[in-house]
């Protein structure tokens, strides 16, 4: 497979994945955020023990910790609530008591991701989105 295809995005759809990694870093504004990249196991639907075309892929999640905009804050916590639910963390990140640095418990925990592809803008390619966590 040619990497130009490794980058390609993976058709919409729901798959079997991991957190793999979370790595702090800031955004181009200076703001304090985590990327999650979650790592592919298989479609939703592929037999298990069976080649995936999709294994090994990645997708990436940035997390906002600190903003000017509280909406911003929000869409933060909301979204690692709902994978922390996923993962059998029913209080989500209060469950965490609010901790981001807890989510690095989580790695290699399987779940469910919705994933859709989002057309590229400002010089950047198309790319995945998780656009709903669910429990394996």
């Amino acid at each position: 497979m040619s990497t130009e295809a490794n980058y390609k995005p993976l058709e919409a759809g729901e798959y079997l994945v991991e957190l793999g990694s979370i790595k702090e870093k800031t955004t181009k504004k200076g703001d304090p955020m985590l990327t999650l990249t979650y790592q592919v196991k298989r479609k939703v639907g592929e037999e298990a023990g069976t080649p995936s075309k999709a294994k090994g892929r990645l997708i990436f999640d940035n997390l906002i910790l600190s903003h000017a905009n509280p909406q911003v804050e929000e869409i933060t916590r909301e979204r690692a609530s709902k994978f922390l639910k996923s993962v059998g963390v029913d209080d989500g990140i209060d469950g965490i008591g609010g901790d981001y640095s807890k989510l690095k418990e989580y790695i290699e925990m399987p779940f469910i991701a919705k994933v859709k592809v989002e057309e590229g803008n400002n010089g950047y390619p198309a790319s995945n989105k998780v656009t709903s966590f669910k429990r394996r």
